[in-house]
């Protein structure tokens, strides 16, 4: 009877060990799961949060292209307000890397160099140009690459200074609501990515 006792004993013992053992396996996996879970969680909304972090990224280089690309055509627009008359006119003609100006332009070698001449109406319009060299003798400017279009005596110009900015850009004249007035419209343009985008003034 004692030896059927202390078996009995034994077995619970036993197999309480067994349920025990079981049962940590068990709460294991569970926690396994839930970790699995957790992860898959919190992948999809770092992935969620990156597309919203790159973007705001996209939004605030456009924003900032915005702002500079407006600072530049501003201050294109103030330097052709202030222009001189004699740094205004219709071209006389040109060649693949020059334009003559009319003959009210300076008689002085070399006063224009260093400074911008866009080609504002007429043959080869919206094309602009760093002048490179200019002989007082003839008014012939040259610029420091070939014209796409090169100026002819329908071509009008407009002379001056140009914005230090690394934005490309094009200036149009046109008459404006009174006999004496013109309408000067600045359009710089510039890339972002894989899209160009413009602004006008």
């Amino acid at each position: 009877i004692n030896n059927c006792r202390r078996f009995a004993r034994f077995r619970s013992v036993h197999l309480g060990a067994r349920r025990s053992v079981a049962g940590c396996r068990t709460q294991g996996g569970m926690s396994l799961i839930e970790v699995m879970v957790a992860l898959v969680i919190l992948g999809l909304t770092s992935a969620a949060l990156m597309g919203l972090f790159l973007a705001g990224g996209r939004s605030t280089a456009v924003a900032r292209h915005d702002v500079a690309a407006v600072n530049v055509a501003q201050e294109i627009l103030e330097q052709v307000k202030a222009i001189p008359e004699n740094q205004l006119g219709t071209a006389r003609g040109g060649t693949a890397t020059t334009i003559r100006f009319e003959d009210g332009a300076s008689d002085a070698d070399d006063c224009y160099k260093g400074m911008t001449v866009a080609l504002t109406g007429g043959t080869g319009a919206g094309q602009v140009r760093k002048i490179t060299d200019y002989d007082g003798d003839t008014r012939t400017a040259t610029v420091d690459r070939a014209w796409d279009t090169v100026p002819d005596t329908t071509t009008t110009y407009a002379i001056f200074k140009g914005p230090d900015a690394g934005y490309a850009y094009r200036v149009a004249v046109t008459p404006g609501a009174g006999p004496l007035l013109l309408q000067v419209t600045v359009t710089v343009t510039y890339r972002v990515g894989d899209r160009q985008r413009e602004v006008s003034l």
